[in-house]
């Protein structure tokens, strides 16, 4: 009985498609075809970047935490309009303009480097940076691309209609802005030496400084100091004298970089559409794209110096490939 019944349903369901293909062969068909759609999906990739550690003058005891690229969101509209090129108006093709904008953070949980410097006095001495914690960024691309895809049309029902999209996006401007927090110490260790006329400074660039260098840290503070004190008071006054020292120097710096290659990236789209009158029908259905692009110009410049200074993320950031997928909603126009 079982197997009469699933048969049944089975003939039920394939005259019913069947029937509505003859229908809608019978029916003129339209030629072109307009529409707007929405996307609310979830994004997914990977990020290549420069070492951010190269950029620093003979560095020594380095080390940089790999930068962790999460995403999170993609929000995106587009507009088409297309066009039935074969006898049975099953086949076309499209194009039109679409604009993407996600969501995404970066971080960086550990960074240390000790490097060569110029003080406020044109003194060579060795700056050493240490985040305090976790350095993030949080990301926001936007990016602007013209769609090209072929669209295969089915009908399902007298009402349902299946289309399935695949083509590309070409890819014209992708710009992405951050907003950068953290923290670091900045300090500074001397090597001076006296020629019996004048003091001589000089880069120590030995792993442990040597015994005889001026050390403004915060472990050295703490050796002078074992009944206690108030480091940041002490740190205080020598930055008000010039030198390039601070503790726990908060980051909030904003950044913006636009990436001016063209992308070519692959989209697929697979919809059924319940038709409202004969030009209208709503559009629901599933959608994956690839979004990738590359900045040729990865900074060469130092993460971070002195207190205050700040490179994004972004600026090392040599190539990001991500992949969308979610809902689309949409209205088609036909006609």
């Amino acid at each position: 009985m079982r197997h009469f019944l699933f048969l049944v349903t089975i003939l039920l369901i394939t005259g019913t498609v069947v029937n509505a293909q003859l229908r809608w062969e019978d029916t003129p068909q339209p030629k072109f075809f307009f529409e707007g759609n929405i996307y609310l999906g979830g994004v997914g990739g990977n990020l290549s970047a420069a070492d951010i550690n190269s950029a620093y003058k003979s560095p020594v005891n380095t080390y940089a935490s790999d930068i962790k690229y999460t995403d999170k969101f993609m929000f995106g509209v587009n507009l088409t309009a297309g066009y039935y090129f074969n006898k049975k108006r099953n086949l076309g093709i499209g194009t039109g303009i679409t604009f993407l904008t996600q969501s995404s953070s970066m971080q960086m949980d550990t960074f240390h480097n000790e490097f060569m410097a110029l003080d406020f006095e044109s003194h060579v001495f060795r700056q050493s940076v240490s985040s305090k914690s976790a350095i993030q960024e949080s990301i926001t691309n936007t990016n602007i691309s013209i769609p090209v895809f072929i669209r295969y049309k089915k009908p399902i029902s007298e009402n349902l209609t299946f289309t399935l999209d695949a083509g590309v996006l070409i890819g014209l401007l992708m710009q992405a802005k951050s907003t950068a927090s953290g923290s670091f110490d900045y300090e500074a260790i001397y090597k001076i030496t006296n020629n019996g006329t004048a003091n001589i400074y000089s880069y120590d660039n030995a792993p442990i400084p040597a015994s005889t260098d001026i050390l403004f840290t915060r472990a050295q503070y703490a050796l002078d100091n074992p009944t206690g004190g108030d480091v940041n008071a002490y740190f205080n006054s020598l930055q008000k004298v010039g030198y390039s020292v601070g503790l726990n120097n908060k980051v909030s710096k904003t950044s913006t970089i636009n990436y001016k290659s063209m992308s070519i990236d692959a989209s697929v789209q697979a919809s059924m559409h319940y038709y409202y009158n004969q030009h209208i029908t709503f559009k629901g259905g599933l959608y994956v794209l690839t979004e990738s692009f590359s900045n040729k110009s990865a900074a060469t410049t130092p993460f971070t110096t002195t207190p205050g200074s700040y490179n994004s993320f972004l600026q090392y950031t040599k190539t990001v490939l991500n992949y969308s997928y979610g809902l689309v909603l949409g209205v088609n126009y036909s006609m």
